[in-house]
């Protein structure tokens, strides 16, 4: 098995950033207002395995440090 390790991480995330030029995404653009801010709160029925929050914990690093 290979291990996701962090370095892989910041490689992936960066170069998914990139392609959306960090922000310049046009679809984004035209949908999501300019300044919309938002909460979310997860709940589940059951218990669960949450996966790739590393890689979450990634992209807001690199997006807002």
């Amino acid at each position: 098995m290979t291990e996701f390790t962090l370095r892989a991480a910041r490689t992936v995330v960066a170069a998914a950033l990139a392609e959306d030029e960090l922000g310049q995404d046009v679809t984004t653009a035209w949908s999501v207002p300019e300044g919309l801010a938002a909460v979310a709160e997860i709940r589940a029925r059951q218990c669960g395995t949450a996966c790739g929050l590393p890689v979450v914990a990634e992209v807001f690093a690199q997006v807002d440090p």
